[in-house]
């Protein structure tokens, strides 16, 4: 398994260990929608099981994705600039 997606994947389990959500952004119509999920499972370390929100429904329907910035723990310890996070794209 690549690297950095094994740390993604270990974010996300520790993300659903501890219930704490994660800030989402889609797009209806080109306007940004956000809010907060909760991943509630990881099957197998390839398929994220996420608590529905109604907010962004229609933004994830019209676009069949959503995006979630993710900061690597070690760029984020080094206060490296913003431009070190990540932002992943899930399709659907």
């Amino acid at each position: 398994m690549d690297s950095l997606k094994k740390i993604i994947l270990q974010w996300f389990k520790e993300k659903i260990d501890k219930k704490e959500y994660v800030e989402v952004v889609s797009f209806y119509d080109e306007i940004p929608v956000k809010v907060k999920m909760n991943p509630i499972s990881i099957e197998e370390f390839k398929v994220i099981g996420w608590e529905a929100n109604p907010k962004i429904i229609p933004a994830i329907d019209q676009t069949q994705k959503f995006y979630i910035t993710f900061f690597h723990p070690e760029y984020r310890e080094k206060k490296y600039s913003r431009q070190e996070c990540f932002t992943i794209t899930v399709t659907i």
